[in-house]
């Protein structure tokens, strides 16, 4: 009990803090005279204790890793809108990951979008041309968008990278699965591009990445001309001749160089019975 010495009856424990109690109430029992109550002018005052300092605890920010593990777990539940916003956000922080992207073309696929699903495809591909499952998902919306030469070509490509598609592949192109076939063309061989241009119509050739050469100003109808990586395909002549009357021909992610210059054709610049002139 504390006792105010101005009115003796009034207990005032309720005007003081916990720690000032204890205080009074260890230094009252602490005294020689055994008293049951301690006047409080008479005591010094008690120390103040520091403040309590709370601990401040700091999370890292989400990782592009754990965006993309959550918008797995969204894909695969059937969430392909919430999945569609994870997968962006986790190339936004890591915009190299060619899985990613690979990730945002099938779900952009799932939502009925080919257009940008042969964006990120596009995408995969350029970050990654060897990764077999990115040229899979370009033959996908290609097929998709109702072009199907170029998707031909993709899905040829990605069977020479990785022939465990095959039964997905054919399934989508169950008439055609003859025409996935491909040959892979090394730098410096102009032999063996003019043959393949010659002698083996319907297939895809695909040129590895470097400088080739041809020997001729006429490509051949019906050839799939697409480049791996960074590729080149030059001669000394003054035109380049795609294709030849009748025909078409698919070029595709090849820079053509010629004596007066160079020009990049892609598929979506297929000619048809056309020279280009470079």
């Amino acid at each position: 009990l504390i006792i105010d010495p101005a009115n003796p009856t009034n207990n005032i424990a309720d005007s003081f803090e916990w720690h000032e109690l204890i205080y009074y109430a260890n230094s009252a029992l602490g005294t020689d005279s055994g008293a049951a109550s301690v006047h409080v002018s008479e005591m010094p005052a008690p120390p103040i204790p520091a403040p309590r300092v709370e601990p401040v605890v700091s999370f890292p920010p989400p990782s592009s890793q754990e965006f993309k593990d959550k918008g797995d777990t969204a894909f695969n539940s059937g969430d392909f809108e919430l999945a569609l916003s994870l997968y962006t956000e986790a190339l936004k922080l890591d915009p190299t990951s060619f899985p990613i992207a690979s990730n945002l073309s099938v779900t952009c696929l799932k939502l009925g979008d080919p257009v940008r699903a042969l964006q990120y495809a596009d995408q995969c591909v350029g970050l990654n041309c060897r990764f077999a499952k990115g040229h899979v998902r370009r033959a996908l919306a290609l097929l998709q968008l109702e072009r199907p030469d170029e998707a031909h070509a993709a899905a040829a490509v990605a069977l020479h990278l990785d022939s465990s598609f095959q039964r997905q592949l054919v399934h989508y192109f169950p008439e055609s699965s003859f025409d996935l076939r491909s040959i892979l063309v090394q730098p410096d061989d102009g032999l063996a591009l003019q043959f393949a241009c010659c002698s083996m119509p319907g297939i895809t050739i695909i040129l590895a990445e470097g400088m080739h050469k041809v020997s001729s100003p006429l490509l051949p109808r019906n050839v799939r001309l697409v480049g791996l990586g960074a590729v080149e395909l030059h001669n000394d002549f003054d035109n380049v001749a795609v294709i030849q009357l009748g025909g078409t021909c698919l070029v595709d992610n090849i820079k053509i160089q010629s004596s007066r210059g160079h020009c990049i054709l892609n598929a979506r610049d297929m000619i048809s019975a056309t020279i280009t002139r470079c």
